[in-house]
């Protein structure tokens, strides 16, 4: 443990050594917040207070009532759930087996009577290579 001894001034103010500063991550003019335990003193970075934080986002531009308010963030949803069904599409043709599929499709003719397998096999490549396109976007 290093101790380090400063000067306190008639007004009780002390300056904090560069060593202290830099242990506290303080830069500039942050704030610190004493503990003090047992006749013992520990100092601590201080977290934000509302007021410090208060209007450091800007205000939007427009006003937005609720309704505005809540299909926004359903827009926003939306995206993130499109992002995800195309991450997912890439991971199925990331394993996609043209022959086990053919197999598949022959082992389950009965199921699929009346369908042209290989018109079936043709638009799953299609699908396939417009998904890849699409995610290569």
């Amino acid at each position: 443990m290093q101790e380090i001894t400063r000067a306190v001034g008639a007004k009780g103010q002390v300056t904090l050594p560069a060593a202290v500063r830099k242990a506290l991550g303080l830069n500039g003019n942050g704030r610190i917040t004493f503990a003090i335990d047992d006749g013992e003193v520990r100092i601590r970075p201080a977290g934000a207070s509302l007021d410090d934080v208060y209007q450091s986002v800007p205000a939007l531009e427009r006003k937005l009532n609720v309704e505005q308010m809540i299909d926004i963030a359903a827009e926003e949803q939306a995206l993130e759930a499109a992002k995800e069904v195309s991450s997912s599409a890439s991971e199925l043709w990331a394993t996609y087996n043209p022959e086990q599929v053919r197999r598949a499709l022959q082992e389950s003719a009965g199921a699929l009577a009346g369908v042209d397998c290989e018109a079936l096999l043709a638009d799953l490549y299609a699908a396939r290579c417009q998904a890849e396109r699409g995610a290569s976007a």
